[in-house]
């Protein structure tokens, strides 16, 4: 039987062995009751994208709220991987006891921006990493790439499909990220059972068509047991033969007999033209137009341009995978350590991989309801502007509850409108301006200045 599925209990496993040891170095070291604030962030948007959506926040709270060890993980680090018994008995009892700061899903945010700041104990910080970094960065990378499709769409609908993803997990963790940001309708139930909401997607396969010995009595079984609702899939064999054949069964069983029919091949534009003036002539106007076939967003944005005539568009693969950027450089850095009432600033030097330190926060400044830029300073800064990091988490517990996922992909909408048109491009490079605010410029070099001085750099 295979037995290679995570579940709820395996997640504080989900870490590697190397950092198990480096929390039993910290413990050795005298670091159990020394605090520490850890910043995860972007490090920089991928080529073409003018912003990201931050998503994963509420599987994040919900880890840390679940997390301990169970019996046969503490076991497996006495036999297997000999941690010292002092490491085992406090990995034993762990729990988060730390607080959370973090924008809202549904965020636009941008690159260098903390979305989450954790400060608890450091042992705890390093066995968190690899869940949050794993988390963000799959379903931000997702809601974001799906958002430049709803962009290009210019409000035609699109429904996700996820035939090939890579893996169960990320395809439904890919529509949740697409629902937070305008993909309401989902072709899987596993996901619109969750939201109470019916699927969509009813269309005749390939292999459904193909499967009888004429095409017709395909359409016409899906037209008579599932009338008004069926979408016909009109290219297997001959796009035009299909449109036609689909007519004559609206001819006899009712103009009302299905619903659309979807065009999976060939010259989408060319072929969806065709198909409206086939179909307006034969008096179905009413009948809607699915276009698939690959579908991302430059080519969402040509058939837009080309004023195709399209209902909805069906995308799976070279979006549920972002095939052109699959990755986010996620990155999650150490700002401070806290012992006592000593705070002690942190950062990297090393080029091109400078950090910040401090207990940071996002202030985004609005003027004449458009936002104009975001400045990253410290949580006590003297700067104006919305405070984007909120305080979901306090001494290991819940202090804000979480909006549904509708009310989160409402607070997408409200936040996209804010800002100049020119960021929903996909095509020019929109640069939205994020500044560091004198206060931590001035920590930077302080800091900067006393880990030179302490390692000789």
């Amino acid at each position: 039987m295979i037995n290679d599925f995570v579940g709820k209990d395996d997640l504080p496993f989900f870490t590697t062995y190397g950092r198990f040891i480096t929390a039993e170095m910290y413990l050795k070291a005298g670091f159990k009751n020394t605090w520490a604030t850890f910043d995860l962030f972007v490090r920089d948007l991928p080529e073409g994208r003018n912003f990201l959506v931050f998503a994963g926040l509420e599987h994040v709270i919900q880890y840390l709220q679940d997390f301990k060890f169970t019996a046969g993980q503490v076991k497996y680090m006495k036999d297997y991987m000999k941690l010292s018994q002092d490491t085992i008995k406090y990995l034993r009892s762990v729990r988060f006891t730390g607080s959370i700061h973090a924008m809202p899903e549904g965020s636009i945010f941008f690159a260098n921006e903390p979305v989450i700041r954790i400060t608890a104990p450091i042992v705890q910080c390093v066995l968190f990493e690899q869940y949050l970094a794993n988390t963000v960065m799959l379903q931000t990378m997702l809601a974001s790439k799906v958002a430049r499709l709803v962009n290009a769409s210019k409000g035609v609908p699109i429904s996700l499909t996820v035939i090939r993803t890579h893996g169960v997990e990320a395809a439904i963790k890919g529509m949740r990220a697409g629902y937070l940001v305008g993909c309401s309708k989902m072709a899987s139930p596993i996901l619109a059972m969750r939201m109470k909401m019916p699927p969509s997607g009813v269309i005749t396969y390939h292999y459904f068509i193909q499967s009888f010995d004429k095409e017709e009595q395909a359409f016409e079984i899906y037209a008579k047991n599932y009338p008004s609702k069926g979408w016909m899939l009109v290219d297997t064999y001959d796009m035009d033969a299909g449109i036609k054949k689909v007519i004559n069964i609206s001819r006899r069983l009712g103009a009302n007999s299905f619903k659309g029919i979807c065009i999976d091949s060939g010259d989408l534009i060319k072929h969806a033209k065709q198909a409206r003036l086939m179909l307006d002539k034969a008096g179905l106007q009413h009948v809607e137009i699915m276009l698939m076939s690959n579908l991302e967003e430059y080519k969402i944005d040509k058939i837009i341009k080309q004023k195709t005539p399209v209902n909805w568009f069906g995308v799976a693969t070279e979006v549920m995978t972002s095939a052109d950027h699959p990755k986010l450089e996620v990155v999650y850095k150490l700002s401070e350590i806290i012992k006592g009432n000593k705070i002690i600033p942190k950062m990297k030097l090393s080029r091109s991989k400078a950090t910040l330190p401090g207990k940071k926060q996002v202030y985004r400044l609005e003027r004449k309801g458009i936002y104009q830029e975001d400045i990253i300073g410290l949580e006590k800064d003297n700067v104006k502007g919305k405070k984007l990091l909120h305080h979901f988490m306090n001494k290991g517990r819940i202090i804000k509850s979480f909006p549904s996922l509708d009310e989160s992909a409402k607070y997408y909408q409200s936040q996209l409108i804010k800002f100049s048109p020119k960021l929903r491009s996909i095509e020019r490079q929109y640069h939205y301006s994020v500044k560091v605010s004198k206060a931590l410029k001035s920590l930077s070099q302080k800091t900067q200045k006393q880990i030179k001085v302490n390692s000789d750099v």
